[in-house]
């Protein structure tokens, strides 16, 4: 029975590191087929943009962008705020944790107008109308078209 698709490889096979001494010995130096040629700057401009993003420095601009972003989630919270925030983060919180801030939620009063905005309501008539535009003409799914059927026999 094939494991893969096919073009994947053997599934969860791993060389030894013998192995990958080996192979990293045969493809370095005069061995490599592409030692000693030139490059032009512009295949190297192509290698450096192909290169993930934390090799090569940021612009300005964007740090610009990242410290504006930053600052704006940690504006208007008291020293506490920031504290609890700092110590939450990444946190996974325990089941009995969970309970308790569920049982310390229970019973506020969230705003109407808030309410909306989280259930997606605040939309106005001209986003409605940018929306329906965007989606005229397209065929529906299968599961939409089911979802709708079963809504209009209710």
């Amino acid at each position: 029975m094939n494991l893969t698709d096919g073009g994947e490889g053997a599934s969860g096979f791993r060389h030894s590191t013998e192995t990958k001494a080996f192979l990293k010995e045969i493809a370095t130096g005069c061995r490599n087929p592409n030692y000693g040629k030139p490059r032009s700057e512009d295949a190297k401009k192509k290698i450096g943009k192909a290169q993930p993003r934390k090799k090569r420095p940021l612009t300005q601009k964007t740090k610009d962008k990242m410290r504006i972003s930053h600052k704006k989630l940690w504006e208007g919270l008291s020293d506490d705020e920031r504290g609890i925030r700092l110590r939450n983060l990444s946190r996974n919180h325990s089941k009995e944790t969970r309970e308790k801030i569920s049982a310390a939620l229970k019973g506020r009063v969230i705003p109407e107008e808030q309410l909306k905005k989280m259930r997606g309501l605040a939309k106005s008539d001209e986003h409605k109308k940018a929306i329906s535009e965007s989606k005229r003409g397209k065929p529906w799914s299968e599961a939409r078209r089911n979802a709708q059927l079963n809504r209009k026999k209710k």
